[in-house]
């Protein structure tokens, strides 16, 4: 009894440490948009009064990010953005949360 009580402890130890080997953190593709003359940003109201939805639109990079980007381009950090892919980007967050956003985008040497 004693020895099953144990090997049972011991495959639930095993599978629990198993299991959290296989938890691994999911990759990230950032995406970086400079911002200047070629991108919009606009805000709208939305049926949550304390929301707005923030529209940023770019034009596609070429290029990786990481390798510069011109006024008003986003592309991938490691990649240039394929044809297809939007260049157009919504959130929604609260209006003073915009408008900081906002102030920051006005500078073209900002991403």
């Amino acid at each position: 009894m004693k020895l099953s009580r144990l090997r049972d402890a011991s495959l639930l130890i095993i599978l629990a440490l198993s299991l959290q080997a296989m938890a691994v953190t999911p990759p990230s593709y950032p995406l970086r948009v400079r911002s200047g003359k070629g991108m919009r940003v606009w805000v709208e109201s939305t049926q949550t009064t304390q929301l707005v939805k923030m529209i940023v639109t770019f034009q596609a990079g070429t290029g990786p990010a990481g390798s510069g980007l011109r006024p008003g381009q986003g592309s991938w950090m490691d990649r240039g953005m394929r044809s297809g892919e939007p260049t157009r980007l919504e959130y929604l967050l609260h209006e003073i949360d915009a408008q900081r956003i906002l102030d920051y985008l006005r500078s073209p040497g900002n991403y």
